[in-house]
């Protein structure tokens, strides 16, 4: 009885484990696709002045850019989940001589989190450039 209180103590510590390493992983993607943003959006600042001088609003700037990173998300999500589905199946193979099952219950939620990522990464950068007056962005100040 002993023995099998001290394995579940052991998984439960595992589980801890993963799902700070997991939170660690997303906020570093968050970060890595900020960064991406950013420079992306930099280079594109004398065209985003030029639609703003053209008449586009604020919101269809910001429009354009979540659709870009939600697309971005689910296309990287996505490539994620045959990634995961790859390798559950070698290393089961390798270890167990046995593929593992893959949960495909997961598959949506997983998708989900990669465009919310990728949207919340997105936000800072779109927001900044925004809202500057074309004349700002045209003249690069």
């Amino acid at each position: 009885m002993a023995g099998c209180r001290l394995g579940r103590v052991v998984i439960d510590k595992i589980q801890l484990l993963m799902a700070v390493v997991t939170l660690a992983a997303l906020a570093a993607a968050a970060m890595g696709i900020a960064s991406l943003m950013t420079s992306t959006i930099m280079e594109r600042a004398k065209e985003i002045g030029l639609m703003k001088a053209l008449g586009a609003r604020q919101w269809q700037i910001l429009l354009l850019f979540y659709l870009e990173a939600a697309l971005g998300g689910l296309v990287g999500g996505a490539l994620g989940c045959m990634a995961g589905w790859g390798l559950a199946k070698v290393i089961g193979l390798m270890l167990f001589a046995t593929p593992l099952n893959f949960a495909w219950v997961v598959v949506p939620c997983v998708l989900v989190i990669a465009v919310l990522i990728a949207l919340i990464g997105t936000w800072f950068p779109a927001r900044r450039i925004a809202r500057l007056y074309p004349v700002e962005v045209l003249y690069g100040r």
